[in-house]
């Protein structure tokens, strides 16, 4: 769990806004995660949500290795959802401090540059979209990252979420639960992690 550029910490107390190129802080990661001994370089994973979801798609293409990607809410692109945002927008002041920027015509500009066309093709390790099926942000982004990747070759899963199931929301801000676990579900499935053993392991301590 990290704060890249444009999120929590890393924009709150350094001022460092979001980048496109989101390969470079998540390769400095990877970077780290190696140097440590309790870590399996052949699994190494990354997911974001909402608009990290656009930064993991882009890593998991571009960070040759990520062994998995998980796109926890799919951004195609943001220029296509947002490209009439204006001023009256209402995640206006957001949006330009996410992105460094003083307008929401900079910021229109600015989303040019965050897209997964031209980048998805790139992917080689399994990827998993994730989606409410209610969000806010439509069916068309998921579903446009879903047949982009695919066309290409990639080994990609899109999973809506039902209003039936619960999660149909947001990145599954109705029901949290269901959304980390089906994540976790394909992450063990990927990996081939038995888990049945793990939590049993987990629970041996409490027996």
């Amino acid at each position: 769990m990290i704060d890249g550029p444009g999120q929590g910490g890393t924009l709150r107390r350094h001022g460092i806004t979001n980048r496109p190129d989101y390969e470079v802080p998540i390769g400095r990661c990877v970077d780290y995660l190696l140097t440590r001994t309790d870590v399996d370089p052949a699994r190494i994973a990354v997911c974001g949500s909402s608009l990290g979801g656009y930064y993991a798609a882009r890593a998991g293409a571009r960070e040759p290795r990520l062994a998995a990607c998980v796109s926890h809410g799919a951004i195609w692109s943001i220029h296509d959802f947002w490209k009439n945002a204006d001023e009256g927008h209402g995640l206006a002041s957001h949006i330009k401090w996410v992105f460094g920027v003083t307008s929401m015509a900079q910021a229109v500009e600015r989303f040019k540059a965050f897209t997964l066309e031209g980048v998805l093709e790139d992917m080689r390790c399994p990827y998993l979209i994730l989606h409410g099926g209610h969000d806010l942000l439509g069916m068309s982004q998921a579903t446009k990252a879903y047949e982009y990747a695919k066309a290409h070759g990639v080994n990609v899963t899109l999973r809506f979420v039902s209003p039936e199931e619960t999660g149909a929301e947001h990145c599954q801000h109705d029901n949290p639960t269901i959304g980390q676990e089906l994540m976790a579900d394909w992450l063990a499935d990927v990996f081939g992690i038995d888990q049945r053993a793990l939590r049993a392991r987990a629970l041996a301590p409490l027996l």
